[in-house]
């Protein structure tokens, strides 16, 4: 005699790891930069210990990068024809506690960012670029030796606050210091000096 009747069968759950909100790093690991920006989550912090990270970072969701100081951390560009930190429309970025360096320009927003703590030096055509209505907000930003305007705001916006923004150079072509076309800043004890418009 065949008897019907129900049978269970256990299938063994999979735990799937969620990548972690935050993730610390050396930039003496080659790539280590760019890895962390792919692996963290939206929102997450990245904490860049040492060294100097060597990319053009597009930041493609909202971040935070914590350096540990401006003389420990520096982003530099692998191509100087293009920005060494690119905030996309859309992305709300964070970045503290770095030096960036070596790029077409240092920082470029289109989205909105915010910098704390943190030098942009040595660029090629200007250090920090907003425009298309992108955001900034700064405090304690030094912004100096960049060829071309500190920083240049087109049809956007930027609020810098305890900023330094000096010795930078141009050929004239709009200016060395400060650089706005249809847009606006606020500057709260930010000191703009010894800027050179006409230094080849």
């Amino acid at each position: 005699m065949l008897i019907a009747g129900s049978v269970s069968i256990a299938f063994p759950l999979v735990a799937h790891a969620q990548p972690s909100a935050e993730s610390e790093i050396s930039c003496d690991a080659p790539e280590a930069l760019q890895h962390a920006l792919i692996t963290i989550p939206a929102g997450g912090r990245i904490i860049v210990r040492s060294g100097t990270c060597i990319g053009n970072f597009v930041l493609s969701r909202d971040i935070r990068i914590q350096g540990s100081g401006l003389d420990q951390v520096t982003l530099r560009a692998a191509d100087p024809a293009q920005p060494v930190v690119t905030v996309p429309r859309g992305i709300t970025a964070t970045i503290s506690g770095v030096t960036i360096a070596g790029g077409r320009v240092g920082v470029l927003v289109i989205g909105r960012s915010s910098l704390a703590f943190t030098m942009v030096s040595e660029n090629l055509s200007g250090g920090i670029e907003v425009r298309d209505s992108g955001t900034l907000e700064a405090d304690k930003l030094r912004v100096s030796r960049n060829k071309g305007p500190g920083l240049t705001v087109t049809k956007a916006e930027a609020v810098i606050r305890g900023g330094l923004i000096n010795h930078n150079f141009s050929n004239g072509e709009g200016g060395a210091g400060v650089l706005v076309v249809g847009g606006r800043v606020a500057l709260t004890e930010t000191q703009i000096e010894e800027n050179d418009a006409k230094r080849c």
